[in-house]
């Protein structure tokens, strides 16, 4: 499928909320609504939809086996070389410690440490493992498809249910593990990418994203939760997702640079932002809107860093996946 900007445009969105959720976690207050809350809960999209814009992109088209195990390869080769070069810098100041290097590469697994939100990159490659058997579902078997995603659907309700009436099933597994959460949006990427509908007003997205930070700060605090991974599989996130996918799916944008630059700095972003958080110097904590300050200016550096090593020969191929 030749490739939308509108769709990048979306993913870059998505990119900046997953700053917004690791960047203001430390100014939530628990059991209060603040500025860090509400920029928090605008990232709570940012996951399912990074899902659904690889499920839009790599179902509807055929790909064999051979190139989603290359493509997992190059994913397994950007995690472990980020950690071995993180893990040689830190070694030059501190000295060699192979059990560190063991443990934030068990951590990118088990969403530990600094390089634990590299769990993602492993879930895509779980995606990537079943994409041929999707492809086959989408295109010659269209109903058992749509009958799958649907079960799915169902099945994460009925967990997030379990979850709002205090269970602790998704408290006890790590992030990785929750494969029904993360096929089902891509699953349903792929089915949106087949799905037209007339042209939406902005204010319904808006309207939608109101209420569902309205929904998570007043469920948050039913279950004691000040956490987005909580939500993500709620009929409000969902629908809102959906309409957000299909929203800007319908919008022509074409030939703008500024997307085109900002959607391939995706992996060095996604590499660098949680490393920035965990050494930048706060200067600025004391002020009120600290908590946006921090987002800004973490998605500012990591940003930078992506354009810059997107630049450098050699180095960007690695942030080629």
């Amino acid at each position: 499928m030749e490739r939308l900007q509108s769709i990048d445009l979306l993913k870059i969105i998505a990119m900046f909320g997953v700053i917004s959720l690791h960047s203001t976690m430390l100014y939530i207050t628990p059991g209060a609504t603040g500025l860090a809350d509400i920029v928090y809960d605008m990232g709570v999209i940012s996951v399912p939809l990074f899902f659904m814009v690889s499920g839009f992109f790599l179902i509807p088209r055929r790909r064999t086996m051979k190139y989603c195990l290359m493509k997992s390869l190059k994913y397994i080769r950007f995690i472990v070389s980020m950690v071995l070069l993180f893990w040689v810098g830190y070694s030059l100041f501190f000295g060699l410690d192979v059990a560190l290097l063991v443990k934030w590469l068990t951590g990118t697994l088990l969403t530990h440490g600094p390089f634990g939100v590299f769990w993602y990159l492993w879930a895509v490659i779980l995606c990537l493992l079943i994409t041929p058997l999707l492809n086959s579902l989408f295109s010659s078997h269209s109903r058992l498809y749509t009958a799958l995603l649907l079960a799915l659907w169902l099945l994460c309700t009925l967990i997030f249910s379990n979850t709002m009436q205090g269970g602790l099933f998704e408290a006890r597994i790590p992030a990785l593990a929750k494969v029904y959460a993360w096929f089902f949006f891509y699953m349903l990427g792929g089915e949106l990418s087949r799905r037209d509908v007339p042209r939406i007003p902005v204010a319904i997205p808006l309207l939608l994203f109101a209420f569902a930070i309205f929904y998570m700060e007043y469920c948050g605090r039913r279950v004691g939760s000040e956490y987005a991974s909580v939500f993500y599989l709620s009929v409000p996130v969902t629908v809102l997702c959906i309409v957000l996918f299909l929203y800007f799916k319908g919008l022509n944008i074409s030939g703008n640079k500024a997307v085109q630059a900002l959607s391939q700095t995706f992996l060095p972003v996604y590499a660098v932002h949680n490393v920035i958080i965990q050494f930048l110097p706060r200067f600025y904590d004391g002020l009120c809107i600290a908590p946006l300050i921090n987002w800004v200016v973490i998605s500012l550096l990591s940003v930078a860093f992506g354009l810059v090593v997107n630049k450098l020969p050699y180095v960007n191929k690695l942030f080629k996946a």
